[in-house]
């Protein structure tokens, strides 16, 4: 699949908006991705901006807040994901859970898990905790005598009905999300710090994506030159050396040729714009047999096909398309500088500590 497919599948499974690096995760893990690259945490987020920047209503995936994106039919009323709860069951919280899968809707009476959650938080030392984590300490205890099919839901549930509940008391909520969906106390004073810092990481984060599709934009228009000469770094950066232009096609392509531990590379650089064909594949395949070539690879600064590189595959042809030479840029440092943001935020480790010094000294 490719990443915006792969989202897709992802969110579909999931049945909750995600931020972009969980749903990479998963995808990886769950092994979706059908080409992963160095970097496919950038990849995925910008296939994903790339997607709501361009999208005219008909876009599967819809961005919720910075980094974070569902599927667009839970906004018309064909799905509920657990997170929406808090938005709705203030006024109408049956009709919210009614929405929900028979797992998610058994937290209803999840008074008492909500209550065995408080108590995971209060004993992390006000520290906010992952779901996934506060699921595994929960569903993981022999004697916890807790059940279901869907834990993690659950516990998402469990935690947006004590506050809703609360909210339509009149009381306040308990439970605070950040920013990177880890769960806190609203209680606790260093909550919105840690948001601080959460929101300051999303923009970096999307500083990152921004400062990526600027560098892909302006490599096209470099000089022919210095762009080879980029694209040859990041072949000696795999391992390849004594690197020789072997020819030069009419359309500006490039054929090199190299070595690596005895064996020899042929490497094709298309002309910047051309998508790969399976012509191409099959020629350069033809190539290597005359040179006597034991690998090849063909860089791409164009699009590549899903039935291309399916093709290259059966083959054993190295295919890299525009976005993945982007990454290896971006890896190599080339075109991009890194940056440091310089900030402040409370030591609650080293307060804590000076707190509790007369006590360890009486």
């Amino acid at each position: 699949m490719t990443f915006y497919e792969a989202a897709v599948e992802v969110l579909r499974q999931v049945g909750r908006p995600l931020h972009y690096k969980k749903i990479t995760e998963f995808a990886v893990r769950h092994g979706l991705l059908s080409h992963v690259g160095k970097t496919p945490e950038m990849s995925m987020a910008n296939r994903l901006e790339q997607a709501v920047r361009k999208d005219r209503g008909d876009s599967a995936v819809v961005r919720t807040r910075p980094g974070v994106f569902a599927l667009r039919v839970w906004g018309s009323g064909d799905a509920t994901p657990a997170v929406h709860v808090a938005e709705t069951a203030g006024t109408d919280l049956d009709s919210a859970l009614a929405t929900l899968s028979p797992e998610v809707a058994a937290a209803r009476g999840g008074v008492s898990l909500a209550e065995r959650v408080l108590e995971v938080l209060e004993t992390a030392g006000q520290q906010p905790m992952a779901v996934p984590d506060v699921t595994r300490i929960l569903f993981g205890a022999e004697d916890s005598g807790l059940r279901s099919a869907d834990p993690e839901t659950a516990v998402r549930a469990a935690l947006l009905v004590d506050d809703a509940q609360r909210l339509s008391a009149g009381r306040p909520p308990r439970f605070a999300w950040l920013a990177d969906e880890r769960v806190a106390l609203r209680r606790w004073q260093a909550v919105s710090e840690q948001n601080a810092v959460a929101e300051l990481e999303e923009a970096c984060e999307r500083l990152s994506v921004a400062s990526r599709e600027i560098l892909s934009e302006r490599l096209l228009r470099l000089p022919d030159s210095a762009f080879e000469q980029l694209s040859l770094a990041v072949v000696r950066a795999s391992g390849w050396q004594r690197l020789a232009l072997r020819a030069r096609q009419l359309d500006g392509s490039v054929v090199v040729l190299g070595e690596c531990n005895g064996r020899r590379l042929a490497g094709l650089l298309l002309s910047r714009g051309r998508s790969l064909s399976a012509g191409d594949v099959e020629a350069h395949c033809e190539f290597m047999e005359r040179g006597g070539a034991d690998v090849g690879w063909v860089l791409c600064y164009g699009e590549i096909s899903e039935p291309v590189a399916a093709f290259a595959r059966t083959v054993a042809l190295r295919v890299t398309d525009r976005d993945g030479l982007v990454d290896r840029f971006v890896s190599l440092g080339l075109g991009v500088r890194e940056v440091t943001v310089r900030a402040h935020v409370v030591d609650e480790g080293f307060l804590r500590d000076l707190e509790g010094t007369d006590e360890r000294s009486e």
